[in-house]
């Protein structure tokens, strides 16, 4: 029977621990990241707001958030990776519905015209 050598521990490496590490290891740049691993990164800011981090949008996209990742953590990404990720988070995207306005039957008065059109 193997010993484990007395370094080794039972909790679990955090994903940026795990960044920390590998950058002080001389790594710069990651790529083909298992969305497993992207998930604890992207969990930690996406209740945030993206122009806390200097970025203009108002709400993580995953292209921005692909972004993120490259430029903070030195992960080069796909989009359809970082997607995974977020639906292993059980978050939902969801879309705004463009609905064409209406105008009501009133609309002249409204705008200080006569009834007759």
């Amino acid at each position: 029977m193997r010993s484990r050598s007395p370094e080794v521990s039972d909790q679990p490496l955090r994903a940026t621990a795990v960044v920390q590490l590998l950058r002080q290891a001389g790594f710069e740049l990651f790529t083909g990241v298992p969305c497993s691993y992207l998930t604890p990164l992207i969990d930690a800011v996406i209740d945030e707001d993206p122009r806390d981090y200097g970025y203009r949008c108002t709400v993580w996209t995953a292209p921005l958030l692909g972004r993120y990742l490259k430029e903070v953590h030195g992960i080069e990404t796909s989009c359809k990776s970082v997607s995974r990720a977020i639906a292993r988070l059980g978050i939902r995207w969801k879309r705004p519905r463009h609905r064409l306005g209406l105008r009501p039957d009133t609309w002249r008065q409204a705008k200080g015209g006569s009834k007759t059109a």
